[in-house]
């Protein structure tokens, strides 16, 4: 996904990472002042989103989390995490 850039004098636009299939985790846009933009996501929506499609119980969706989402790279855009299990014990 591209987006447009906050930062003054850089590119027009700007490449953000998009998690496929997770879309209804995203609970926002993320700018600091030298430009990076990164799309934010709710953790505890991903656990959930694993849990109901993907028919995983609660901690091997939390371990698919940390071990296969968390852990992707890319060279910019990188989408950032809210961590927002504490919130509760059971994400139901």
């Amino acid at each position: 996904m591209v987006i447009p850039n906050n930062h003054p004098g850089e590119r027009d636009m700007v490449d953000v990472v998009v998690l496929q299939d997770l879309e209804e985790a995203q609970i926002g846009l993320a700018s600091s002042y030298d430009g990076i933009n990164a799309i934010v996501y709710s953790t505890r929506s991903i656990i959930e989103i694993l849990m109901e499609r993907d028919g995983m119980g609660q901690e091997e969706a939390i371990e698919y989390f940390y071990h296969n989402i968390l852990a992707g790279f890319a060279p910019r855009g990188n989408p950032m995490f809210l961590d927002d299990l504490a919130d509760s014990d059971d994400p139901d």
